[in-house]
This record gives structure tokens, sequence and C-alpha cells, in this order.
């Protein structure tokens, strides 16, 4: 909440490793002994707002909280959730997704229409819940097999050539199936980009950034190192903004800014060092990486598909009166 309040453990809640928030509960899943199962929150009964201390589901009452067994048949932990997206939720599993669809109630015969959770594929699961995001009217997703758009998934089913990255399959086909979970992706809306570092060959990090244009419909594939995470940060100078954390080893990282400020693509990377002084709170090095424009002028066709660091520059800042 800001300030100086902080944060409390909420007790009663199930220990998972995925969150999402669906018809104003708070549903947790992939817990410890029931992978394949989701827990939902309770309702509170005057107010419709979710009730985060309420998670005692086999309490039948109509507002309470609600646990669904995902894919019964097959057991498997989920890997994904979706919150709302036009009233449905979309979950995960590693081959497989499904929508549930209609009011959740801890009663059947609570009120509104009963809920259905329906297998859309038996094909296509998610290998990263954090690539799953919400692209406009869409939801994009990766599996260990590539990028998926959920309309296209829907209107075409689940074959390769659906896929949004069947063009650049060959980097899936080098994916590290080990390390996948780690893969992230956000939405830049400014600029109608979808952005995936995934971990390809022997790294243990996301080593390729892929964006993908929506208006386009094409791949870019850029190399910028090894990097942990990314955030969709405030616009500066009215320029959407990524942050990226980047990996230089032996548990050090630096941050770094991706501003795509009048369509150039530059690489804003600052290391902040232990050093202090009176007159400083701490010294850094700030460097300036510029692998070139995003977008060529004239010809619109024309496009940088791969591209690399190719100049950089160094600046130090002056401490004291040095």
């Amino acid at each position: 909440t800001g300030g100086s309040s902080g944060a409390s453990e909420i007790l009663q809640a199930p220990r998972g490793a995925l969150l999402a928030v669906h018809q104003n509960r708070i549903w947790v899943a992939n817990t410890k002994d029931m992978g394949s199962f989701m827990v939902g929150c309770g309702l509170d009964p005057h107010t419709g707002f979710p009730n985060p201390y309420d998670w005692d589901y086999e309490n039948v009452r109509t507002e309470g909280a609600v646990s669904l067994n995902v894919s019964a048949e097959d057991q498997d932990a989920i890997t994904g959730m979706s919150s709302s997206h036009y009233g449905d939720m979309y979950i995960w599993k590693a081959n497989s997704f499904h929508r549930l669809s209609g009011a959740v109630y801890n009663n059947v015969s609570g009120p509104g229409a009963p809920y259905t959770l329906q297998t859309v594929s038996k094909n296509v699961g998610c290998a990263s819940a954090r690539t799953i995001v919400t692209v406009g009217n869409d939801v994009y997703w990766m599996s260990a097999h590539g990028v998926h758009s959920m309309s296209v998934t829907e209107k075409f089913g689940d074959v390769a050539g659906a896929y949004l990255s069947y063009g650049i399959s060959s980097i899936f086909d080098d994916l590290n199936h080990s390390r996948a979970s780690i893969s992230q992706a956000v939405y830049v809306p400014g600029l109608g980009l979808y952005l995936l570092g995934v971990p390809v060959g022997g790294s243990a990090w996301m080593s390729k950034l892929l964006a993908y244009s929506v208006q386009e419909k094409r791949w870019m594939v850029w190399d910028i190192g090894e990097f942990s995470a990314m955030y969709l940060g405030a616009p500066i100078r009215g320029a959407d903004t990524v942050y990226v954390a980047q990996v230089e080893g032996n548990f050090k990282s630096k941050l770094a800014i991706l501003d795509f400020e009048d369509q150039v693509d530059a690489d804003y990377s600052v290391q902040i060092s232990g050093a202090t002084n009176s007159s400083r709170s701490a010294s850094g090095i700030e460097c300036v990486v510029e692998p070139g424009d995003v977008f060529v002028s004239g010809d619109p066709s024309v496009r940088y598909l791969r591209k690399s660091m190719n100049r950089m520059q160094a600046y130090s800042v002056p401490v004291g009166d040095f």
C-alpha cells in the first residue's frame, strides 16, 4: 500500500505457485500437494468483494471458497492461469489448456448460470506462466514449442502453422527446456510489441529477446546478452519503457532500459558500484548501447530482423573535484 505500512501474511491461504483474479475471487493454483487443483477465495456476501481470509471450500456456502480439479484425467500440474478475459478464465498445463466459463459458486444451486470447465487443446500447453500476456483483445503465451495466440488457436486449431512463432521455429528448436520456465514476456502497447525473453542453447538465463510486431505480424530477434527479468515501467518522455535485469555472472546484474523513443532501440545500461562518499550516494558508470533502428525509414518492408550490439559509449560520472 506504500508508505511505511507493510504487507501482512494471510495464514489461511493455500501455498501455491500461481496467482490470478477472476470473478472477484483470488485464485491460487499448483499447490504443493494438489498440482492440478486451483482454489478460489470466498466472496463477501454483502459487497461481493473477495474475502481473502476465506479458503474453506469444504464448507458448502453459496459465496464460500471453491476448489476445482482441472483436467482430472491426467492430474498434471497447472503451469499457467490468466485473469478474466471476456468473462472467461484460461488455465494451462504443460501440454493442454482449458477454459473456465460461467459463474463459479461453492454451492451449485447458487445464483447465475452453472460453470463449465472445457478443454480447448490437448496438444498446446504453457511452458512459463510469466509469458501469458493480454495483447489488446487477445492473449499470447509460450509453450515448449513456440508462441501462441488465443484467438488464432481457437479459430485454426493447434497445428504448427498456426503458431505466431512459426517463422522463427528454429529458435524454439534450440530452447533450453530445462530452464523454459524462466521465460518472460511483456506487451508494449505504444509500439504494439510483444517482447519475449527465452533461454536458448545451454544458457540458464534468458539469452534471446524476441519482439513480435502485432501490426506487422513479424518477428525481430535481438541479442542483448543474458537477462533474468523484464518489467514494463512508466513512460519516459512519453515513450514506453521496458526494464531489463542483465546478468553478468557471479550473481551480479545491472539494470538496462530498452528505450524506444523515436522508434530507435537504445539500451541504457546502468551499473551501480558499492563506492560511496559524502557528496554522492553512489558512483556508477552509464553505458549507452545503440544497436540500430527498429524501423528503417523509407521502404517499410525493410527491417532489421536480427540485431547485435555494434557501438558502445561509456561515460564516467564525476565525483567531487575529480
